[in-house]
């Protein structure tokens, strides 16, 4: 009788245990753990070099750290993973670590993390080697930028990284822009006119504010003179005579101006003539911010370009070069870094009179000194094809 008894509770016992088993394999997220994994390469290197960090096993779309030990600063901070939960990364070793074992972790904002061994050696390269000399930025301005030259175009356009703030000391100036130019090609005496639309960080034009504000720059044959339009930069004629001083830019959104702040996310920046109505607009996202009138413009009609340019640009009004370029991060090697993508031209069909729009081709970026701000990592068009954008950035000497 004992035994019957003893039989049966020790088979309701394994039911029971087999039941939960089956329980908890059924349970959404009941399944193993994966542990995530990350490499290195190379797995060493003194300060200043480049590591590539790649990982997997993390959650899909999770905000991840990637941080050396023994340093306090984050290598890369906010790098969303991959829809699979990977990472693909490249980091600086700290110009602070010390010679000897460490590891590179991957911290995910769930609570998942990943950890490989990095040997820091002696010696020093990169943003940590010997002091590399001033920046050489021709007439105080240093920049990446793409450039198309065609025949003619009446229009153009990008999509922007508009930085929540960025570090520029007082005297100084950082931008990002569309710049659209008539006669710049050929050199006097042929009229030099120009259009330029983004955002710029001026902390002294702002009263020390250094986030982005929206800009219109305009420029008709001289340097010489600005007319007093607030947050409209306007230079005439040399001799600052102007029938239409008071009527140069006329506003049409009532909620985007130039000069309000932009900070934060990304948007659509768009120049182009509207020849109907005489006009050149500016588009911010899908408004029609204002527009120039044709008769504006009085060393010679112009209504199409033959020089146009997408670029992060500076001025080193002061010399001082702790100065960021976008959002501070290096254009060749980080990927959160600032952007400029889809870009696009337009053009007047002669024969339909319609307006084309086309994709920039392949062109080589355009940087004054990469040792302190770069580009790269260029973008294609969905699906492939001709070259679509670039990544941009620095923080000079900071």
């Amino acid at each position: 009788m004992f035994t019957r008894t003893l039989r049966r509770r020790s088979c309701a016992l394994v039911g029971t245990v087999v039941a939960v088993l089956l329980l908890a394999l059924a349970l959404p997220g009941a399944a193993l753990a994966v542990t995530p994994t990350v490499t290195l390469q190379p797995t060493s290197g003194p300060v200043g070099s480049d590591v590539h960090v790649t990982g997997t096993g993390f959650a899909p779309s999770e905000l991840v750290s990637v941080t050396l030990s023994g340093v306090s600063a984050n290598l890369v901070q906010g790098f969303l993973t991959s829809t699979t939960g990977g990472v693909d990364v490249h980091v600086t070793v700290p110009c602070t670590a010390a010679v000897g074992g460490h590891t590179i972790d991957i911290v995910g904002s769930t609570g998942d993390s990943g950890h490989a061994p990095f040997n820091v050696s002696a010696g020093s390269t990169g943003p940590c080697g010997t002091s590399p000399p001033p920046p050489d930025c021709p007439g105080g301005h240093c920049y990446v930028l793409a450039e198309t030259r065609p025949d003619i175009a009446s229009g153009m356009s990008a999509v922007f990284t508009q930085p929540t703030t960025v570090t520029v000391p007082s005297g100084e100036s950082s931008l990002a822009q569309l710049a659209l130019t008539a006669g710049g090609l050929a050199g006097p005496p042929v009229p030099f006119q120009t259009i330029e639309f983004g955002w710029n960080v001026r902390p002294d034009h702002y009263g020390g504010d250094t986030r982005p504000h929206l800009f219109i720059f305009l420029r008709d044959n001289g340097t010489a003179c600005q007319q007093g339009i607030p947050n409209i930069q306007v230079f005439l004629t040399p001799d600052c005579s102007s029938s239409l001083a008071g009527s140069v830019y006329h506003q049409i959104s009532t909620t985007v101006k130039p000069g309000m702040v932009v900070s934060g996310g990304s948007k659509k920046y768009r120049l182009y003539h509207n020849f109907a109505k005489k006009r050149w607009i500016f588009q911010f996202g899908t408004v029609q911010v204002g527009y120039v009138d044709d008769r504006f413009w009085q060393s010679a009609p112009f209504t199409n370009g033959d020089e146009l340019k997408w670029f992060g640009e500076l001025t080193l009004d002061t010399n001082n070069t702790c100065i960021w370029m976008g959002n501070g991060r290096s254009g060749a090697i980080d990927p959160l870094s600032a952007s400029i993508t889809t870009m696009r031209y337009e053009f007047r069909d002669p024969t339909t009179l319609k307006t084309v729009t086309n994709v920039v081709g392949s062109e080589p970026l355009v940087q004054t000194d990469p040792t302190f701000w770069n580009g790269g990592q260029t973008h294609t068009p969905a699906g492939g094809g001709s070259f679509d954008g670039f990544h941009y950035g620095g923080k000079g000497t900071c």
